[in-house]
């Protein structure tokens, strides 16, 4: 009898590992925001054209405007945006829009699709 109880365990276990149905398992899914934090490490003093590789599966940004066109204090064209969306860190990058920067006032919350993008 004490030999076949550690053999009916053994069967127990292996039977319980065959039951699992990881091919079924749909894994996790990536989000499709990037941090600002991680956004700012790919940055290596050259210009980059952003990937979905180099964005690691993300695909925007976002984050709240800090930048006022209405008092002249930021160059035309740039938003500033921050975001403490990893570590919970405040991080802030400048984003070129062009002309439709001025449509843009502090406190706006903004989402950017930067796949393409070039990063400077």
């Amino acid at each position: 009898m004490k030999k076949i109880i550690p053999f009916l365990y053994c069967f127990v276990a292996v039977i319980s590992f065959l039951g699992c149905k990881k091919d079924k398992y749909p894994g996790g899914v990536v989000n499709e925001y990037v941090a600002l934090l991680d956004l700012r490490g790919i940055y290596n003093d050259a210009n980059i054209v952003l990937t979905s590789k180099d964005l690691f599966g993300g695909e925007k940004i976002a984050g709240l405007v800090i930048s006022d066109h209405r008092g002249g204090n930021i160059p035309a064209g740039l938003v500033i945006i921050q975001d403490s969306r990893r570590l919970n860190l405040l991080r802030g990058i400048a984003v070129d829009l062009g002309s439709a920067a001025t449509n843009y006032v502090p406190g706006d919350s903004v989402e950017i699709n930067i796949l393409g993008a070039t990063l400077t």
